[in-house]
């Protein structure tokens, strides 16, 4: 995209650091630099368009990483929210992103990455200027969610199972392979791009850890933070309406770590940015340019 520098970071072996892309404008305006996250089993590719058209629009940076335990970015031998955060404090810090975010960002994350956006600014209140949570609320996810949830254990299990140790010329036969648990391509899709080609053996092999992954199912559902916490920055839910994950707001719920929230709906399934993400865009950038970002001290 015209006036947009991309620049790209790929860990090496044994670095332990978060992969990412960065969406810098050749100019850019008054408007906070963003810190866009992926959801569970997602990965930085799947939001570099949106990324780019955000900091075309907005005149301002994109962080793009790769959150732990996911794409290129490196392997904990646990996965939660708190982990997550910490990894990105670490990323903000880098030489490379640090100027330009010293005095505060945006944080927006779809799914597992709103929940760790909204941790993030429970805990880091000083540093996050505002959040929006894409299809995922600050408590645990209503009981309808459970059966998106059970569609990523089938994934893990028939991974262990039937995946780990067999042979793939392609992704395609990945996909393949995988309609024996999942009908919907989307959703086929994201689980495939969870594979890559072996760079010695050429095999097709799963790139993250699905043990690790499968055991931290249960506590990416809710969010567990001191209950004392108050974020007093504005806070965005963007609630799917052909999505389980959010369904009725508990507003008491939300007010008692959020009270400065506003909600905004949209008529896609969960994977929102993929659905429609025209009408992402434009809720994203009628949002924040009608904020007055300062620093949210607790």
């Amino acid at each position: 995209m015209r006036g947009i520098v991309k620049k790209t970071f790929t860990p090496g072996k044994g670095e332990w650091k978060l992969a990412y892309d960065f969406f810098c404008p050749t100019s850019t305006g008054t408007i906070p630099p963003l810190v866009l996250l992926h959801g569970l089993l997602g990965n930085r590719k799947q939001n570099r368009h949106v990324a780019g058209i955000l900091a075309h629009n907005l005149q301002t940076p994109v962080l793009v990483p790769d959150l732990t335990n996911h794409g290129d970015s490196f392997h904990r031998s646990a996965h939660s929210n708190e982990l997550m955060s910490e990894d990105i404090s670490n990323l903000l810090k880098t030489p490379a992103i640090n100027p330009q975010y010293s005095r505060g960002y945006v944080m927006i994350g779809h799914s597992m990455g709103g929940k760790a956006a909204m941790f993030h600014a429970l805990n880091h209140p000083n540093d996050v200027l505002g959040v929006a949570s894409v299809d995922n609320v600050p408590y645990k996810n209503p009981r309808a969610a459970d059966s998106e949830f059970a569609r990523f254990d089938r994934f893990f299990s028939y991974v262990k199972q039937f995946l780990t140790n067999s042979t793939f010329s392609s992704l395609a036969e990945v996909d393949q392979k995988l309609k024996d648990i999942e009908p919907d391509k989307r959703f086929r899709q994201l689980l495939a791009s969870n594979f890559k080609r072996n760079k010695v053996s050429k095999a097709i092999e799963c790139k993250v850890p699905v043990d690790v992954l499968q055991q931290s199912l249960e506590t990416l559902k809710i969010l567990e933070v001191d209950g004392s916490l108050k974020y007093n920055g504005p806070l965005l839910i963007i609630r799917a309406l052909k999505s389980p994950f959010v369904g009725e707001i508990d507003h008491e719920k939300v007010s008692d770590h959020f009270p400065n929230y506003s909600t905004s709906d949209i008529n896609t399934g969960h994977w929102v940015i993929t659905e429609d993400c025209p009408g992402f865009v434009t809720i994203i950038d009628e949002w924040i340019k009608n904020q007055k970002f300062g620093n949210h001290q607790q």
